[in-house]
């Protein structure tokens, strides 16, 4: 969700590993199990609505191959485990705002296959189950 650790850390709980540790386990999946197909998932908030279009450089700096991958951009919604946090720490983004954040890592990142989904786009398709068993519906 960022393009470098410090930037991903903000938006996974200051978790500066998480960036590394994701990039790893893509170059690993692409390496040794490249019929597998990748998907790369990035929420645009406003913590990072500045950097999203640098992420691509990122993986690529990092060997992923963008024609293996298809990246999901999503934007930031007030449901789930950080429902509050997003509804109070001012992450959210208008769906202008989405719109322009698409378009601009869309013209910056030409080798991958990026598509978009506005929050309107995502209700009644997630059911989400978290590593601690709690779950959420978007609908």
């Amino acid at each position: 969700d960022g393009d470098t650790p410090t930037a991903n850390a903000t938006m996974r709980s200051n978790n500066l590993l998480h960036f590394s540790k994701v990039l790893e386990a893509m170059h690993f999946v692409q390496k040794y199990f490249s019929e597998i197909k990748l998907t790369a998932r990035t929420v645009v908030s406003q913590p990072n609505i500045g950097n999203v279009c640098h992420i691509g450089k990122a993986m690529l700096d990092a060997g992923i191959n963008p024609t293996k991958l298809r990246w999901k951009l999503y934007q930031v919604s007030p449901v789930g485990l950080r429902k509050e946090d997003i509804l109070t720490g001012d992450w959210l983004v208008t769906r202008k705002q989405f719109d322009e954040a698409v378009e601009k890592t869309i013209a910056m990142n030409p080798s991958f296959r990026i598509e978009s989904q506005p929050f309107a786009m995502s209700f009644g398709r997630y059911f989400h189950i978290y590593p601690d068993g709690r779950s959420h519906i978007v609908y």
